[in-house]
């Protein structure tokens, strides 16, 4: 009886992550994005590092863009701020996930115990999510209107020649199978 409230458990709370996880991505859908494409896998976007590639790319244009020394320095500061943030919450959500599975594989499970983790594991990524929003805007404020429309200017021109680059691949690898 046990063993079977015991599966019973973990098929409901594997439902219930799936769920919780298809709430907490809700939103992250870019329809202009295709499989491999972007900062994350798939379809999503994963915003810590749409915010580093972003920083990444100021700082290797910094001479086309126009940025300063200090306006550099800010740049470089909040890029290592964030990697240091998204490096310790991903190790506390795996900490968090390792917590729960050692509650779930013990004979009495404590759902109370258990609903603290995941609360606690959710705080973790609501934080996270705010952090990187408040990062954002830090960078934004850190560049000039002008700046940023240079830095559009540039993603967009990069974004063609990464496409152009993927239709040459893409026809190499069908001339190669005809060939074949």
């Amino acid at each position: 009886m046990k063993k079977i409230l015991g599966v019973l458990v973990l098929v409901l709370l594997g439902i219930a992550f799936s769920g919780m996880q298809a709430v907490a991505d809700e939103g992250a859908y870019c329809p202009g994005m295709k499989m491999g494409q972007g900062y994350g896998m798939g379809n999503k976007i994963d915003f810590g590092k749409k915010l580093l590639y972003k920083a990444g790319f100021i700082i290797e244009n910094a001479d086309d863009l126009g940025i300063s020394d200090e306006q550099l320095q800010k740049i470089r500061t909040l890029k290592m701020d964030v990697k240091k943030t998204l490096i310790k919450n991903g190790a506390d959500l795996e900490l968090l996930v390792l917590d729960i599975e050692a509650e779930l594989i013990k004979d009495e499970i404590n759902v109370e115990s258990i609903s603290a983790l995941i609360d606690k594991k959710y705080g973790i990524k609501s934080q996270e999510a705010k952090s990187l929003v408040s990062a954002y805007a830090e960078l934004k404020k850190i560049i000039t209107k002008d700046q940023m429309k240079k830095l559009r200017e540039l993603l967009d021109k990069q974004m063609m020649e990464d496409k152009d680059r993927m239709m040459e691949a893409k026809e190499d690898r069908m001339r190669k199978m005809k060939m074949r």
